[in-house]
């Protein structure tokens, strides 16, 4: 699968600009911009899974499926081995959008939980328009 897969809802390559670990030494707050779009974000990442400085490129898709195979059960864990998007990134979680906000005229702000680990996506209305509220999503991160 190519890293420009067109199921992805959202895709872009982020450089780190700043690293907040002031409150959870093992979990900084990335802050991060986009190459493509303008868009911004921040990310809590557990540093010793997928360690980010100042200055880091990686490319981030997010997308809610991973299998090109369609499952009877898509709340069951595929235990089956077969290839699949996760195995072409480094890093990999999956959460829920649990807040979407409109902002200031074509920009969006879109909150998505990983079990804790936070993140915020703000960019323009037109590339989030496919994330909506009560998604579950992947977010694919690989090293650029």
């Amino acid at each position: 699968m190519e890293l420009a897969d067109p199921k992805y809802k959202f895709d872009d390559t982020f450089t780190v600009k700043s690293r907040d670990n002031e409150k959870f030494v093992k979990v900084p707050r990335i802050a991060c911009e986009g190459q493509s779009f303008g868009a911004s974000l921040e990310i809590d990442i557990y540093d010793e899974l997928f360690p980010l400085k100042e200055g880091d490129n990686f490319f981030l898709a997010l997308t809610d499926s991973v299998s090109n195979v369609q499952r009877a059960d898509e709340g069951v864990w595929d235990q089956s081995n077969e290839p699949s998007v996760i195995d072409h990134f480094d890093h990999v979680m999956y959460g829920k959008l649990y807040k979407k906000e409109e902002r200031k005229q074509d920009v969006v702000a879109v909150y998505v939980s990983f079990g804790g680990l936070l993140m915020k996506l703000e960019g323009g209305k037109r590339e989030l328009e496919q994330l909506n509220l009560e998604n579950r999503l992947y977010l694919l991160l690989k090293r650029s």
